[in-house]
């Protein structure tokens, strides 16, 4: 975790394989075999080829939007491409509850994934709603068994009596299990999932939007997304696989492409701030510690057998201890060579602090104005479009971003190599897929990083109003 590995890349000097589309709705690897209903948008069949079964109801509602009950119709394929890497299928329509409705599904080579990105332009609220997002699961006898914080339950065997309800709060996966089955569903973000209370028939219902119950609640409008990852085994659920699954999908690798000019590059082809022999645990949090006197480390362990791990840390340790979750110091910790051992029992937290020994030579960075200067974009407030200009002090490589002000980026407005000189950009208040955005608060962003490795940020905020 934490680290980075270098990659070369040469020149190619073999022609490059004109891109292909899919001749049919129907995209397959190594591992699986979807087919997707043109019309709806939703997942016909997933045939797993290793067993030869079949992980949907053939009914297209997985991975489907149904609004108040209502799915889309009418959608139409606007991009495909199949090739070594991936195949891939991107459907675009109007849909119930929604001014426009995209989804993509993407099926990487040599993988067994898939993985659902959906986009919604979600109208304001007239009346009581739902927006759910169908998984109906062909496996007969199914269980369900799904994710909390630091921890997992099995529906019906894990519950006290008087728990029964028929909403669950999931984390970032569900499991479902049936005749020597399992499927993962991870998710990108918490979710409800909702079905008739006492039973569990292999549907799975994701709520995103929900106002039903005569609540005051105002559910979101504008621009929306939900993106899923789908996997699969043989065998009973796995907390451990589901939960490293759930988070890869989740924390994918940040891939960078370094400029051919920029000095700097790291002296060894790769770096880990800390490597974990026993590689079932998770890691949950890595932070400055309240007092600001070293680094917190929580580990957690999500197996329901106990774990017998060595941490490995490449910088020095001076000391560690093991605290509280608020961080209150409880016994000293051993350390051994750069080696920390770290005994868990099934499911526990345990909490590090580490005082690590930091160079006292780093050169220190140079003000953020002697590499760029963001200006106040013009006019602000904009309902239409707005100037947003920057003066760059040295050549570099430069990324101009909107986010909104739940901090997802809602527009790319700028990746390049630029010379020192005076830049400006129009935004027309929509975003990366061109919908246009609500009225609100967003914030762009300039940073810049020149080619020996410095690095500069600055940020404004803007209102849009429509």
């Amino acid at each position: 975790p934490l680290g980075y590995k270098l990659f070369y890349l040469g020149a190619r000097t073999e022609t490059r394989p004109p891109p292909r589309a899919l001749s049919s709705p129907i995209l397959e690897n190594d591992a699986y075999r979807l087919e997707v209903d043109l019309a709806t948008g939703g997942i016909s069949s997933i045939q797993e080829k290793q067993t030869g079964r079949e992980l949907t109801r053939g009914d297209a509602r997985f991975n489907q939007y149904v609004f108040n009950g209502t799915a889309p119709s009418g959608l139409h394929v606007v991009a495909s491409d199949s090739g070594a890497v991936l195949q891939r299928l991107v459907l675009q329509g109007m849909a119930p509850g929604a001014n426009t409705y995209e989804t993509e599904i993407i099926l990487p080579a040599g993988q067994r994934r898939i993985d659902f990105r959906n986009w919604y332009d979600k109208r304001p609220a007239t009346n009581f709603e739902g927006v759910d997002f169908f998984f109906n699961f062909g496996l007969p006898g199914a269980t369900l068994r799904y994710e909390i914080p630091f921890g997992h339950v099995q529906v019906f065997e894990d519950e006290l009596s008087g728990f029964r309800t028929n909403h669950y709060a999931m984390q970032r996966w569900a499991t479902v299990s049936g005749e020597g089955i399992t499927a993962i569903l991870a998710t990108d973000g918490p979710a409800i999932h909702a079905y008739p209370a006492g039973r569990f028939d292999g549907n799975v219902r994701l709520l995103t939007s929900f106002n039903t119950g005569g609540t005051a609640y105002r559910a979101g409008v504008g621009p929306l997304d939900a993106g899923f990852s789908l996997t699969s085994h043989e065998g009973d659920a796995d907390p451990v696989s589901a939960t490293r699954f759930a988070y890869n999908f989740n924390t994918p690798l940040y891939a960078r492409v370094l400029p051919p000019r920029q000095r700097g590059i790291p002296s060894t082809p790769s770096y880990t701030f800390i490597s974990v022999e026993n590689s079932m645990l998770q890691l949950s949090t890595l932070k400055r510690s309240r007092r600001g006197d070293g680094l917190i480390m929580r580990l957690f362990n999500p197996s329901s057998e106990a774990v017998e791990a060595t941490l490995l840390l490449r910088p020095e340790i001076r000391r560690a201890a093991w605290t509280t979750l608020l961080e209150s110091p409880i016994d000293h910790v051993p350390v051994n060579e750069q080696k920390i051992a770290v005994p868990f029992e099934p499911y526990e937290v345990r909490t590090i602090w580490l005082d690590l020994v930091t160079p006292t030579h780093v050169q220190a960075a140079p003000p953020v104005n002697e590499i760029l200067h963001l200006q106040q974009n013009y006019p602000n407030p904009f309902s239409r479009h707005t100037i947003i200009r920057y003066n760059l002090h040295q050549h570099a490589e430069v990324r101009l971003n909107v986010y909104d002000v739940l901090g997802r980026r809602v527009s790319e407005l700028e990746v390049a190599d630029q010379p020192p000189g005076q830049y400006s950009h129009s935004w027309t208040g929509t975003n990366q897929l061109g919908l246009p955005l609500a009225s609100g608060v967003y914030f762009y962003t300039l940073e810049a990083t020149t080619p020996d490795g410095n690095r500069a940020r600055e940020n404004r905020t803007m209102i849009f109003i429509r």
